[in-house]
C-alpha cells in the first residue's frame, strides 16, 4: 500500500474532534511498548508503529508531554503540569493535552491502563528546558515508509534479500 508523500496533520487542537472521544479517554494509559518504538532526535520525538509502519513526529509542547507520559502521570497529572510549567490556564492545559492524548490513543499509540504505570521505566525524552514557551502540541504522522517498515527482513524478501520485497503471486 502505497503512503502519501506528504505528512498527515493529526492535530491536536483539531475543533472538529468530538466531545464523546475525549470523555471516553482513559485516566491512566500506557505506552505501546509491542508495537511502538520511540527515540528522541534533535529535539523532536520520532515514534513508529512496527504493525501498521506508520511513523510520527512530535513537536511543540508535544515532545515535553511524551516525557511526561514516560513518567507514568495520569491524564490529569499531565493536565496540572502543563498548567504549572507553561502557566496556561486549567482549561486551556486540558484542551490541550486531553486533544494530544486522544490522537495517539485513537492510533493506538496509547493504551489504556489499569493504574499508574509502574516505577523504574527509562525516560529517553529529556525535561523540558525551563524557559521554553508553550506552543501546541503537533503529531505529524507519516504513511510513505510503511511498506518498508513492515516489510519482514527474514521472511519476505527475494533473492537480493533486504530491501527487496518477494512478489507475491495472486
Amino acid at each position: 500500500m502505497a503512503g502519501r508523500t506528504e505528512p498527515h496533520y493529526l492535530d491536536a487542537t483539531d475543533p472538529q474532534r468530538t466531545q464523546a472521544m475525549v470523555e471516553t479517554l482513559p485516566q491512566h494509559f500506557r505506552i505501546n511498548r509491542d508495537e511502538i518504538a520511540h527515540d528522541v532526535i534533535d529535539g523532536e520525538v520520532i515514534l513508529i508503529n512496527t504493525l501498521s509502519g506508520f511513523y510520527y513526529s512530535l513537536r511543540g509542547s508535544a515532545v515535553a508531554l511524551w516525557g511526561e507520559i514516560e513518567d507514568g502521570r495520569s491524564l490529569d497529572g499531565l493536565s496540572d503540569w502543563a498548567a504549572g510549567r507553561y502557566g496556561l490556564g486549567r482549561d486551556a492545559a486540558t484542551g490541550a493535552v486531553e486533544d494530544f492524548v486522544a490522537t495517539l490513543v485513537a492510533d493506538r499509540v496509547l493504551l489504556p491502563a489499569d493504574g499508574p504505570a509502574p516505577a523504574g521505566i527509562e525516560r529517553r525524552t529529556p525535561p523540558a528546558a525551563p524557559d521554553e514557551p508553550f506552543s501546541p502540541p503537533v503529531v505529524e504522522r507519516f504513511t510513505e515508509m510503511q511498506d518498508l517498515l513492515t516489510l519482514d527482513p527474514i521472511h519476505e524478501v527475494d533473492d537480493l534479500g533486504w530491501p527487496h520485497a518477494a512478489h507475491k503471486l495472486e
